[in-house]
């Protein structure tokens, strides 16, 4: 299989915010059932060219187990995520 062009140039944490979010929302799955979160870790770092954090579980307790801006990733998506929306560009 070939490499996929796409590189993640962010910190790990922002990309597992991301994961968490898709993991509750229960929008993707694997041979039909909901997939594992270790499984989108695996696959989404593969994807974006980072090697498979086997620890990921411990990971995402870190992140979920923040007192303050728990979602300070996803905050700036909501925040500058979207500001040249009117600019449709591919």
């Amino acid at each position: 299989m070939a490499r996929s062009p796409l590189k993640w140039t962010g910190k790990k944490a922002e990309l597992y915010e991301l994961l968490i979010a898709l993991d509750n929302l229960d929008i993707i799955t694997e041979n039909g059932i909901k997939a594992s979160f270790s499984s989108l870790v695996r696959e989404f770092s593969r994807t974006v060219g980072l090697p498979y954090d086997t620890d990921c579980h411990n990971e995402r307790r870190r992140i979920l187990a923040r007192n303050t801006r728990r979602t300070v990733f996803i905050d700036r998506l909501k925040k500058e995520g979207f500001k040249n929306d009117e600019i449709f560009s591919d």
